[in-house]
């Protein structure tokens, strides 16, 4: 005895989309530019905390050194100036 295997020619079949799928597509890519958007907003506020963590450090460095190196200590003052200037417009923009 043997086997034969014959291959019969067939169109494909066509299948709708599951009932859902479309919608459920919508609310994920909603979701995702959410996160996305909360993602930005997170890093946007750490780099402003770390800006202004910079500047109080630059004026807590410069009052150390306001006895002994008061040229020094200028600079630094000046220096927290400008970074807090250039922090305002940015803001503003």
């Amino acid at each position: 005895m043997s086997a034969t295997t014959i291959k019969l020619p067939s169109a494909p079949v066509k299948t709708a989309p599951p009932r859902g799928a479309s919608w459920a597509a919508r609310l994920f890519a909603g979701l995702l530019q959410g996160l996305r958007t909360v993602g930005r907003h997170l890093i946007e506020q750490r780099q402003r905390w770390a800006q202004a963590r910079a500047i109080q450090e630059m004026l807590r460095l410069a009052d150390s050194y306001s006895v002994s190196q008061p040229g020094f200590a200028a600079e630094l003052r000046a220096a927290a100036a400008r970074l807090q200037s250039e922090d305002d417009e940015s803001a503003r923009a």
